[in-house]
């Protein structure tokens, strides 16, 4: 029994050796232990997807009303310089309509990936306090992700719904489109959270990686057809754009969605085979490192 209970029992005269002690020490377990530790704790996901998103909008005038307005004044601006000034095409498909699903999609991976960063960060209140299995905010920083997507979800069937009654044409894809779609949705949370393993305990251990990050995540949105279609590319530039592992799963989901998407299942094995590596290393490194990035905070 440590000292310190003998202390405490001795001040509320309770026999020492009836002071109930527990001791906690460094899991190493194997990785399939981790994972059912962390399932286990899953009910906690909630709270620490609720601690991110009010994160983001506390102390602001506004409040929740940023969630819808953000994605809105986004995608007005670039639509504007993009498709109004620039005259970026998008071919048959209205080029807002492109641009929603696009930056969607984009979204979905960037917003996963950086809160997926700030997760031991954002938490290490609670995680310095009591045993959490630190996979668990980890996993729950794609609800900021989430949220986003579904809000530029129902701008798009708005969008939708316009020109439907504008022209006639209803551009969503009503067949197996929408299944391919949900497989490239699922690629790129696994392709961020596999990421964000790394990004989580080297951003905990220094803010640099925070301030570098937001620059990579630009620059990375400028080199993935977001803002323009793949076909637009050619030489070089479509080369590099085809080996982008965000590349593939976003032109799954524009193809599933308005059938404007270019992929093949070359991309297909880029971006799977970027998410093993990835994982599989990240899994390690976390497993590795995460209790002296807490130590950091």
């Amino acid at each position: 029994m440590s000292a310190r209970a003998g202390m405490v029992a001795r001040l509320r005269g309770t026999p020492a050796e009836r002071v109930p002690v527990r001791v906690i020490e460094a899991n190493t377990g194997s990785a399939i232990e981790r994972i059912v530790d962390a399932w286990r704790y899953r009910h906690l996901a909630h709270f620490f997807a609720k601690r991110l998103l009010e994160k983001r909008y506390r102390r602001t005038a506004l409040g929740w009303i940023w969630l819808p307005l953000r994605p809105t004044l986004d995608v007005s601006m670039r639509a504007f310089l993009f498709g109004g000034l620039l005259g970026v095409s998008a071919g048959p498909v209205p080029y807002i309509v492109f641009l929603l699903i696009a930056m969607s999609s984009w979204h979905l991976f960037d917003r996963t990936a950086f809160w997926g960063m700030r997760a031991l960060e954002v938490n290490r209140g609670v995680l310095n306090r009591v045993y959490v299995p630190r996979l668990v905010p980890l996993v729950s920083s794609i609800a900021p992700g989430f949220v986003e997507f579904a809000i530029y979800g129902v701008i798009v069937l708005i969008a939708l719904v316009y020109y439907k009654l504008a022209n006639g044409i209803f551009y969503l894809r009503l067949d197996y489109g929408p299944l391919q779609a949900a497989v490239g949705v699922l690629l790129l949370v696994a392709l961020a959270l596999s990421l964000a393993l790394w990004l989580s305990v080297m951003a905990a251990r220094t803010r640099d990686v925070r301030f570098v990050m937001r620059y990579v995540f630009s620059i990375w949105m400028y080199i993935t057809p977001v803002l323009y279609p793949l076909d637009s590319l050619h030489g070089i530039y479509r080369t590099a754009a085809l080996i982008n592992p965000v590349t593939a799963p976003l032109e799954m989901i524009k193809s599933g969605l308005i059938h404007n998407g270019v992929y093949h299942p070359l991309n297909v094995l880029v971006t799977v085979a970027s998410i093993f590596v990835l994982g599989i290393s990240g899994f390690w490194f976390f497993n590795r490192a995460e209790a002296n990035a807490l130590d950091r905070l």
